[in-house]
Parts: C-alpha cells; structure tokens; sequence
C-alpha cells in the first residue's frame, strides 16, 4: 500500500516537473492573500484591512484583561492610525499597482521599477513608523501585570511557533 502512495506520489511529481504545473504558475487567476503584492497579495505592512488587536479583540480582553476603558481606548487609537496614516496607505496601493501593471505588461523599464521599489520603501517605512508608534501608544495603557501577561503570551506564541531557528520547512 505504501509503495503504491509513494508511486502515485513520484508519477505526479514527475508529471509537473520542477517548476510546478505545465507551464508555470498560474497567472490568470489572482494570487492568495499569501502572495507578494505585485501579484496581488497583501501590501507591506499588514496592510490588510486591520490590525491582530482588532482581529483578536476578545482574546487580548480576556488573556491580558483588558478593561472596557482599555478596549474603547485600543479601537480608539487603531481608528486614529487608519486615519493619519490614509494617505500614506493610498500611496503604497497605487505604488504597488504601478508596479504589478508593468511587470504583468512585460515591458519593464529597470531604472521605473528601481524608483517605484525605493519609493515603496519609503512610504513602508513612515506607515511602520506610524504603527510602531500606535503600539507604544497602547503599551502605555497597560498595567505591569497586563504588560507580563502580554510578555507571557508572546513567549507562549513564540515557543509554539518554534522559534526563531524553525529551518526550512
């Protein structure tokens, strides 16, 4: 039975060959939220719609503690990150199409895509700025004891992940 699964497994791996499927990857259909964003996947940043607070309201309440006040303040400051940070996130969108358009036209001139690459780079750069500042923000709500339950958890994750040495997988 097992040499059978093995055989079937080595005749389809064969039948894609090395690069993949005939022909190489897919480019009608869009790319998955895991893709880079010139093929259409999430822009630098996190830039997906929201934050992992915002994702995991309810778990942060409940493994931290967070108060009412707490939480009402943490929405507070996410809402007025996506606001300051509007434009910048608008810029980084279009610089990722500009890019995705030329590189799928195939006419790709070096020197405009070595500019749109330094300028997503420097708008990545003020929007992690921004978020980085909106998450010292909300440390600063915290107590010492939501602040070690924090340190707790993100060793948890950290462990659970495994680690910083995780290899090739």
């Amino acid at each position: 039975m097992a040499a059978a699964c093995l055989a079937l497994f080595t005749i389809s791996a064969t039948a894609q060959g090395p690069g993949g499927p005939p022909g190489g990857p897919r480019m009608d259909m869009p790319a998955g939220p895991q893709g880079p964003p010139e093929f259409g996947g999430p822009l630098p940043g996190h830039m997906d719609g929201g934050d992992l607070f915002e994702k995991r309201e309810g778990f942060f309440q409940k493994k931290l503690g967070l108060t009412d006040e707490q939480t009402k303040e943490m929405r507070n400051q996410f809402v007025n990150f996506q606001e300051r940070t509007r434009k910048t996130r608008m810029a980084l969108m279009t610089l990722a199409d500009e890019k995705r358009t030329m590189l799928m036209s195939g006419k790709i001139d070096a020197q405009k895509l070595a500019s749109i690459d330094e300028e997503i780079v420097k708008t990545t750069s003020e929007l992690m700025r921004e978020r980085l500042k909106m998450r010292r923000d909300r440390l600063s709500l915290l107590t010492p004891d939501q602040i070690t339950r924090l340190a707790d958890a993100m060793a948890e994750r950290h462990h659970r992940r495994g680690g910083h040495h995780r290899g090739m997988r």
